[in-house]
């Protein structure tokens, strides 16, 4: 079962067809234009971005990290790192993305 975000970030574009984009992913069915950011599977990183039809992969949805964020396309997905960064910058002071939202869930 993938975890989600509980205030998942929706890029512009993404958010036309969040709740269908959603879930079609949830099953299992092929999202090709739209990206996933998650928490990094590593204690080094704060987020990884990746193409959502990688989670029709069993190994990939099995071990995918928490979900906090869907785009349309990878330049929306980076947009949307840069917000999610700017506001834990704002909030926090600091840009320990990781910390933000794990304390935020």
């Amino acid at each position: 079962m993938l975890k989600w975000y509980e205030d998942l970030y929706i890029g512009k574009n993404a958010a036309k067809k969040a709740n269908s984009i959603v879930r079609k992913i949830n099953k299992g069915q092929g999202q090709i234009t739209a990206f996933v950011i998650t928490l990094a599977n590593n204690e080094d990183d704060h987020l990884e971005i990746y193409n959502a039809d990688l989670l029709l992969q069993k190994l990939m949805r099995e071990g995918a990290s928490m979900i906090v964020g869907i785009a349309r396309g990878h330049d929306e997905a980076i947009e949307l790192v840069a917000q999610i960064t700017q506001e834990v910058f704002e909030k926090t002071g600091t840009t320990d993305i990781r910390r933000y939202l794990e304390e935020k869930q």
